[in-house]
């Protein structure tokens, strides 16, 4: 009876390719929450938990792909049924459609961040500011080069500083920012922005200054002061 016993124990203790499946399943589940609430630093970093996510899949892959061939090299048996092919399929699938999904985010990010450099005004990430200082720039951390180099600032990089030189017809276009979620510092001094503009910035609520011109009213000053509370307003 002990004997048998023994032996449930070690079947459940037993790592097969199905398992493994599973566990990768479960530790995407846990990144994907992780970045949905927050848990730990790297979620932090725009882009860290996708890649650690891909990283992985690609581990998992390669595992698999080695344990096959030390099977066949040692004749050993190498189970992998038609429900866990499924379960890979999907295991997969799921980082992939991350990656396309932070891609066309980072895509949009370019276009907007390139419009504003054509119109005069100037824009930088956060890895760009020293942490001191708003108006000083930095070099990107050691860390974060490669990924830098291997898939663009707009991928791994918030957009944390915006000065606009666009002097007119300003008010619609401004809607756009909010492909700037993390903007904290937001100068429109040089622009004719009205109070009618100013409501497409009520979604950025980590704003931390704002910089608006004369033409602006009181009253709409008032009104965007009451949607972000914690924001600095000058002129």
């Amino acid at each position: 009876m002990a004997d048998v016993s023994q032996e449930k124990l070690r079947r459940w203790f037993r790592v097969t390719p199905d398992r493994v499946v599973l566990a990768l399943l479960a530790v995407e589940g846990f990144l994907l929450l992780s970045e949905r609430f927050g848990w730990f630093a790297f979620n932090r970093q725009k882009g860290w938990t996708m890649l650690i996510d891909m990283a992985s899949v690609a581990a998992a892959l390669l595992l698999m792909l080695l344990w096959f061939m030390a099977s066949l090299v040692f004749r050993r048996r190498f189970q992998f049924s038609i429900r866990s092919l499924l379960l890979l399929t999907l295991a997969i699938a799921v980082p992939c459609s991350w990656f396309a999904a932070a891609r066309q985010q980072a895509r949009k990010q370019r276009e907007v961040v390139d419009e504003i450099k054509t119109d005069g005004g100037s824009v930088m990430c956060e890895y760009e500011i020293d942490p001191s200082s708003a108006l000083v720039e930095s070099d990107a951390p050691s860390w974060l080069e490669w990924p830098l180099k291997l898939f663009g600032d707009d991928m791994f990089a918030n957009v944390r500083l915006v000065s606009l030189g666009k002097a007119e017809g300003i008010d619609a276009w401004l809607e756009r920012l909010n492909e700037f979620p993390q903007l904290r510092y937001l100068d429109c001094s040089a622009t004719d922005v009205s109070d009618a503009g100013l409501q497409h910035l009520k979604g950025l609520a980590k704003l931390d200054i704002l910089y608006l011109s004369n033409k602006v009213s009181n009253a709409g000053i008032a009104d965007i002061q009451k949607a972000l509370p914690n924001t600095q307003i000058r002129r």
